[in-house]
């Protein structure tokens, strides 16, 4: 017996040793192929291996078009795993730069100053009622502030945070570096 492929389907086919050499039908695609000299002595496998690398069908150009494939999925991955490292990198040395520029005096590096009005309370005294919680009204009658409901209001300066930012760094801690 005699062992080949098909070239154009690649099926694997046996044949008598008496019909080496001459032509017959492909009995999967039905096309006339010569029947090969020598049997393929190799495994399933690397035959199968070997008639692909024999044929240049429409396989060929797959595989070729699958490598190219590999290859910039790969280097895809090496741009994005690259840019990666350099926002990482840049980051840091931002925040080095940052950290290398000089302490703000005024707010001690937080970027953030106490309200000078509230004191860091956060509220202030009605000016309605100076702080009562009761006021007179048109009348001149007794009753509960309109204004506060209670006496204290919140600052009308920081608007009730007790802070605001730093106006020497802008608020960030740092002060801005000296024009070159």
């Amino acid at each position: 017996m005699i062992f080949f492929f098909c070239p154009d389907c690649r099926e694997e086919l046996e044949a008598e040793d008496s019909i080496r050499g001459t032509r017959m039908k492909c009995p999967a695609c039905a096309k006339e192929i010569e029947v090969p000299q020598a049997s393929l002595k190799l495994t399933a496998r690397s035959a199968k291996r070997a008639a692909d690398d024999a044929s240049e069908g429409p396989e060929e150009s797959y595989q070729g078009g699958r490598f190219i494939l590999v290859v910039l999925v790969a280097g895809l991955l090496g741009v994005l795993a690259l840019g990666g490292v350099g926002y990482t990198l840049l980051k840091r040395e931002r925040e080095r730069a940052e950290r290398a520029k000089p302490r703000c005096p005024s707010c001690d590096a937080t970027g953030k100053v106490k309200c000078a009005v509230c004191g860091g309370r956060k509220t202030m005294a009605c000016k309605e009622c100076s702080g009562t919680g009761r006021r007179k009204n048109f009348r001149d009658q007794d009753e509960v502030c309109f204004a506060c409901q209670g006496g204290v209001v919140n600052c009308r300066i920081c608007d009730g945070r007790g802070e605001y930012g730093c106006s020497g760094c802008g608020g960030s801690g740092r002060l801005p570096e000296a024009p070159k």
